[in-house]
């Protein structure tokens, strides 16, 4: 969203002021908006997820020029699905299940060390899929991607070796 509202404030040529302020209110809006899709997925617990979402710091980081917008929003929406799936508020569909993952391994990408959270998805109970292999490929599924994402990681690690130094290059070590 950052990205496009600055292309598009200088295809318009708005001075640099006035993008800056447009860009924090498009992270703003971002935001705002995904938390509130998830706050709609919750039956129980929305006045938490409100309080949570407006903490001071989760509002200066939706509002500063970084990630921490998207990987908050997300991370929150991803969350309140999983409870709303719990709860029985949040329907269990193949789609629902897979705008539950790509918001959270989403969300959590920059931050590798957040992916274990991604193993809460398994208390989706076994009873609100249709069928038992639904249920394992679900797992598998969820199990595959936080794999994947910690190859992210581990995988450009192993290729330079963990003991170099700093791989930026220079004297330093």
């Amino acid at each position: 969203p950052y990205a496009l509202t600055m292309r598009l404030c200088r295809i318009i040529g708005l001075s640099f002021s006035r993008t800056l302020l447009l860009v924090r209110m498009t992270g703003g809006l971002f935001y705002s908006i995904v938390t509130y899709l998830g706050m709609r997925k919750l039956r129980t617990g929305r006045m938490l997820y409100a309080v949570v979402a407006l903490l001071p710091t989760s509002v200066f980081l939706a509002a500063e020029l970084g990630y921490s917008y998207w990987l908050f929003s997300l991370c929150l929406y991803g969350f309140a699905t999983l409870v709303g799936m719990i709860q029985g508020s949040a329907e269990v569909t193949p789609f629902s299940l897979a705008k539950m993952i790509a918001s959270l391994v989403i969300g959590m990408l920059p931050r590798v060390v957040y992916f274990p959270l991604i193993f809460l998805c398994l208390f989706v109970p076994a009873e609100h899929f249709e069928t038992e292999r639904g249920v394992r490929v679900y797992r598998g599924l969820l199990i595959g991607a936080a794999l994947a994402a910690f190859g992210v990681w581990l995988v450009p690690k192993l290729l330079v070796n963990f003991g170099t130094g700093d791989v930026r290059g220079g004297e330093v070590n």
